[in-house]
Order: C-alpha cells, then sequence, then structure tokens
C-alpha cells in the first residue's frame, strides 16, 4: 500500500492553498504592501527586511532552476534578532540621560 505521499512530493491539498493564497495575495497585493510598509515604518526589522528581499527578488520565472547559493528568506529572518520595544516617537529623545536635562530656552 502506497503512503499518502508516494506519487508527489507536495500534497494535493497543499498546492491549493498554495494557490488560493497565490490568488488572494494579488488580489490585495496594493493593501498588503501599504500595511507591510507602515510596520516597517513603525520599526518592524522583520518585515523591512522582508520588503527588501521582496523588493531585490528578481520577477518569477527568470533564472527558474538555478541552485540557490546560502540560507533561505526564511532562515534569515530567523536567525535575525527580535524587535523588543517600540521605536522612540519623532523628536523623542534616544538617550535617558538627555531625557533628565531641562529644557533649553
Amino acid at each position: 500500500m502506497r503512503g499518502p505521499m508516494s506519487r508527489s512530493r507536495t500534497p494535493k491539498g497543499l498546492k491549493q492553498l498554495w494557490a488560493a493564497v497565490g490568488k488572494e495575495v494579488g488580489l490585495n497585493s496594493e493593501m498588503l504592501a501599504k500595511k507591510l510598509v507602515g510596520l516597517a515604518i513603525e520599526g518592524d526589522t522583520t518585515i523591512a527586511r522582508l520588503l527588501l528581499s521582496v523588493a531585490e527578488r528578481e520577477p518569477e520565472g527568470e533564472n527558474r532552476g538555478e541552485s540557490r547559493k546560502g540560507l533561505s528568506l526564511a532562515e534569515r529572518l530567523k536567525a535575525e534578532p527580535v524587535w523588543q520595544e517600540r521605536p522612540p516617537e519623532p523628536g523623542q529623545c534616544l538617550d535617558a540621560d538627555e531625557a533628565e536635562e531641562e529644557p533649553r530656552g
């Protein structure tokens, strides 16, 4: 008796999921891009790196079949430190010592 993955390396359900996700991303790409850019501007470095990676990526189909060298995007993102706090608001001091000084004026 054959196992569920004996005919194909990728299960049919997974292929259908990829197709559905691809369709939804295509239909909502502008909204997704705006949301991701907003998160990057707020200080989410993982999203910023993702956007840069997408922007630098070759259009689909070019150089298809060539082996990739190095770590995958997922592996590179996993290795990055996680952003732990919100960045300061515009005009807010970055250094705690500066915050204790009396205002000039």
